[in-house]
């Protein structure tokens, strides 16, 4: 048999016309041979994990071999790696712990257990024996996603706490004055492709563990990070009065400091960043450094009434003088 010869696959009582790939890549299956293969069906087959099957020849048709359904719903392989080879050959030996590890680990991310079963295709009542032990034997960790018990591998959870650990370093070094980094930021730099649920679940579990904090939408590596003194709460509380009293007609930034009694830490060609500015975390969505910009709150003052808005424009009104007799 060639490779990406054209055969009739034959499951139950269901056939399916196909294209078998040998795997490794190989041109030509000899009589009395064995190898992996991958069948790219032209219509789908329901199977799965440890269902025969029998292959026959498109024309003549005539029986050339058989096998066991080692993986349902594959992606789509090119060429066999190592990794590859060595999975099939676990799944050929039949170990439900080994499947389990595998589809667990493949995917990367945490799994509830039906769709671990799903993706794994093995008996419920072992496989449930088997992810028991598992986590018993600690290779698991359970964390709790939105009122559900989900799963990951201790080895994809210590690479996730290790890569937490190393952004947030990075973070508190930039940003000494900052109180953590946001939440949702270090997901999407990091776990995109987990569900918002579960990265909650993961930081619930490493801050339980003391290797992070968590306070008000931030992230934080415990004793870092920046809170407020007593005299700090005070002091945005004024300037929070002071930009709220200001509506539309904000005061300057250099207004702010002369409030505080701080000096400007910039001159026209030498601007830092307003932290540098103000030891607080502001109540406001962008402050410009520029002792010359406005400060304006976020949400902005709501607008005045329609009325006050079209009286003050008949105010405003000149009259044109009258046209010449």
């Amino acid at each position: 048999m060639k490779n990406r010869s054209r055969v009739r696959f034959h499951h139950g009582t269901r056939e399916a016309l196909g294209r078998v790939v040998l795997l490794p890549s190989r041109e030509e299956l000899l009589p009395g041979e064995s190898s992996y293969v991958q069948f790219r069906l032209e219509t789908p087959v329901v199977a799965r994990y440890g269902d025969r099957f029998i292959l026959r020849s498109y024309s003549p048709v005539t029986t050339i071999g058989g096998g066991i359904v080692l993986d349902a719903h594959p992606s789509k392989h090119r060429k066999a790696d190592d990794a590859l080879l060595e999975t099939l050959e676990r799944r050929e030996k039949g170990d439900v712990r080994e499947v389990l590890r595998m589809a667990l680990r493949s995917r990367g991310v945490p799994l509830s257990p039906e769709r671990l079963l799903q993706l794994a295709e093995t008996d419920r009542e072992a496989s449930g024996r088997a992810a028991e032990e598992l986590l018993e034997r600690g290779e698991w960790v359970k964390l709790l996603s939105e009122k559900q018990w989900k799963v990951v591998a201790r080895e994809t959870l210590e690479e996730s706490a290790a890569s937490v650990r190393a952004l947030l370093e990075e973070f508190h070094r930039k940003n000494p004055r900052e109180a953590g980094m946001d939440k949702e930021t270090l997901r999407t730099r990091l776990f995109s492709r987990w569900a918002p649920g579960d990265f909650d679940g993961m930081l619930r579990l490493l801050a339980e563990r003391g290797e992070l904090e968590t306070r008000e939408g931030r992230v934080a590596l415990p004793g870092k990070g920046r809170s407020l003194t007593p005299e700090e709460e005070k002091e945005k509380d004024a300037l929070r009065r002071a930009v709220e009293e200001g509506g539309f007609s904000p005061p300057l930034f250099k207004e702010l400091l002369e409030l505080l009694e701080l000096e400007p830490p910039f001159d026209e060609e030498n601007e830092p960043p307003i932290s540098m500015a103000l030891p607080m975390a502001p109540p406001w969505s962008e402050l410009p450094p520029r002792a010359d910009r406005m400060v304006l709150l976020s949400p902005p003052p709501p607008l005045p009434p329609r009325g006050m808005l079209e009286e003050e424009d008949e105010e405003d009104e000149v009259s044109e003088p009258p046209p010449p007799p």
